[in-house]
């Protein structure tokens, strides 16, 4: 009995994790597009600007 709880605990905590891990993954990918954006946008502005 204290082993099946003990492994319900580990799923749920490890379902939590997962969730977890795909938040920051999400927000790490939203974070790279826009700095990739970013980046192209000033790789095209810049060298107009220096001119």
């Amino acid at each position: 009995m204290e082993s099946s709880k003990e492994k319900r605990n580990n799923t749920i905590s490890q379902m939590r994790l997962r969730s977890v891990f795909k938040m920051q993954i999400s927000i790490l990918n939203t974070a790279t597009t826009e700095q990739m954006g970013y980046g192209i946008i000033s790789f095209f502005v810049y060298p107009k600007s220096t001119n």
